[in-house]
């Protein structure tokens, strides 16, 4: 897992852990006062090139949704504004709201 440790709006250093309570332990050996001063944010890994800020310190990955609001994955703005992301960005007809096309599940009990 990635994550990012950010101070003051700022990313100060991007680390690489298996497990969140290590990430716990890396900062008490620091003697951070974590909750206080520091926050921490996993960092994504793009669905379409498979880069996150390990690859490259400049790319932003972020949840995207479809028109509907059905998470879709983590996406670069590159792979996101090209073919490579497969969903449809614009309204697409659903059994629930048009009577036909992709079903949404959302009656589902």
């Amino acid at each position: 897992m990635i994550y990012l440790l950010i101070h003051n709006d700022k990313e100060i250093k991007t680390l690489s852990f298996d497990l969140p309570e290590d990430l716990n332990y890396y900062a008490e050996m620091r003697g951070w006062k974590f909750y206080e001063d520091y926050q921490v944010g996993q960092a994504h890994v793009c669905r379409g090139c498979h880069k996150s800020v390990m690859d490259d310190p400049d790319i932003l990955v972020e949840e995207c949704t479809d028109w509907y609001g059905i998470n879709t994955g983590a996406w670069c703005n590159e792979c996101y504004n090209s073919d490579v992301y497969p969903f449809s960005k614009g309204r697409y007809p659903t059994i629930e709201y048009d009577g036909y096309g992709d079903r949404l599940g959302l009656d589902e009990d």
